[in-house]
């Protein structure tokens, strides 16, 4: 009777070593996919940081521009109003 019990033991303790195993398997698995769509994504967010940058740069020099124009337009205004007066 002690035999069968002692092989009852073994044959679970089997079952749950190949289920531990298996478990562990997963998850080593699950965390080597789940690092390569990380470094996917990582890498597509690297070169939308580029883009924002020129987007910025641009923003940034239109707005200086269109400063410069302004600032133009009301130097020339001023010189043709004094012109004006002084005639």
């Amino acid at each position: 009777m002690k035999n069968s019990g002692n092989s009852l033991d073994q044959r679970t303790f089997s079952k749950l070593s190949r289920l531990y195993i298996i478990a562990l398997s997963t998850i080593a698995l699950s965390v080597i996919i789940s690092q390569f769509f990380v470094r996917d994504h990582l890498n597509n967010q690297e070169s939308d940081s580029t883009v924002i940058n020129v987007a910025g740069r641009q923003r940034m020099l239109s707005q200086k521009l269109t400063k410069e124009i302004v600032s133009l337009s009301v130097s020339l205004e001023e010189k043709n109003e004094k012109n004006l007066r002084a005639k």
